[in-house]
């Protein structure tokens, strides 16, 4: 059952004339949120989320988006739905990116996109005061890009459900640890680890210099998040910190180059092995115990080991 407002629900019953845009939400992974609008013009509503009433946001005009619809039945079925974007022009960008090379650097992985509905009794109320009311079409976690091409792309949104059909061992063998780094199987302490610097230099969206002395690779795979300046609020992966010059290399680059004095807080990460390049192996975050939580099994011997010469 799709939830709308009271005033929503009594308008598309009452209603002989109106209209309608779709407003797409684009959550990253890191966090960082793109709205576009399926209109001509700008729309500032706010949304219902679990119940919340959140907002007011503003949806820009974006490239030209657009939806294969979306299929709705009872159960527990997980549905699906394909969106189309349209780019290739340089105009829409994404950290500096047009919106399809930025698609194409999987900069979509482990997202997840929103897909509400506004409607108005005309346009300038719609662009004006804003919509009556809104509702969910689609909620879910994008998948894959079925088709990247030099003008649009087609990317598949699945219902988060899809998760509970993918068939797989509670345990598997793996050289690396299931745990994750920090979860309570782990019992590494990630917040006590944390420390809050300021950048001191950098060179370009994906690597800056702090102000914090540490080891080599000490901060590698971790995350930092900027509390500051014009990256306030995004997160990004770490892929290597460096003891010369205090250097920090990101997996993918920031909205904006980070400023001197720009503030952060940053918390390592783990390579999930017994040890590692580096000081972030289990060995090195649980010397004790070690032994008692790591869930690899590095030596396990590969499958041709027992098979005839």
């Amino acid at each position: 059952m799709k939830a709308a407002t009271t005033n929503l629900i009594n308008f598309l019953e009452n209603a002989t004339a109106y209209v309608r845009a779709d407003l797409y939400t684009f959550t990253l992974n890191g966090g960082e949120v793109i709205r576009y609008t399926s209109a001509n013009a700008p729309v500032t509503t706010t949304i219902t989320v679990n119940g919340v009433v959140q907002g007011p946001y503003t949806w820009n005009v974006g490239p030209p988006i657009s939806d294969e619809g979306v299929q709705s039945s009872r159960g527990v079925n997980a549905a699906s739905v394909d969106i189309t974007i349209n780019g290739g022009t340089g105009v829409w960008t994404v950290n500096g990116l047009d919106i399809l090379d930025f698609i194409e650097g999987f900069g979509l992985d482990g997202a997840s996109i929103r897909i509400d509905r506004a409607w108005a009794p005309d346009w300038p109320t719609l662009f004006g005061s804003g919509p009556i009311g809104t509702h969910c079409r689609f909620s879910g976690l994008f998948t894959e890009a079925k088709e990247l091409g030099e003008t649009q792309a087609v990317v598949t949104v699945q219902d988060p459900r899809s998760v509970l059909q993918t068939q797989y061992p509670a345990e598997v063998y793996s050289t690396s640890c299931l745990n994750v780094f920090g979860d309570a199987d782990c019992g590494v302490n990630v917040a006590a680890l944390t420390r809050s610097g300021t950048v001191t230099g950098a060179s370009s969206q994906l690597a800056f210099n702090m102000n914090l002395v540490v080891a080599d690779g000490y901060f590698s795979l971790g995350v930092v998040t900027f509390t500051s300046g014009e990256n306030a609020g995004i997160s990004r992966s770490i892929k290597y910190s460096a003891a010369s010059g205090n250097g920090v290399m990101l997996t993918s680059p920031l909205p904006a180059e980070p400023a001197v004095g720009d503030a952060f807080t940053i918390s390592p990460g783990c390579c999930l092995a017994l040890s590692g390049a580096g000081p972030n192996g289990c060995q090195q975050w649980q010397p004790a115990t070690w032994a008692e939580r790591f869930r690899g099994q590095p030596f396990v011997p590969p499958p041709t080991t027992g098979l005839p010469t």
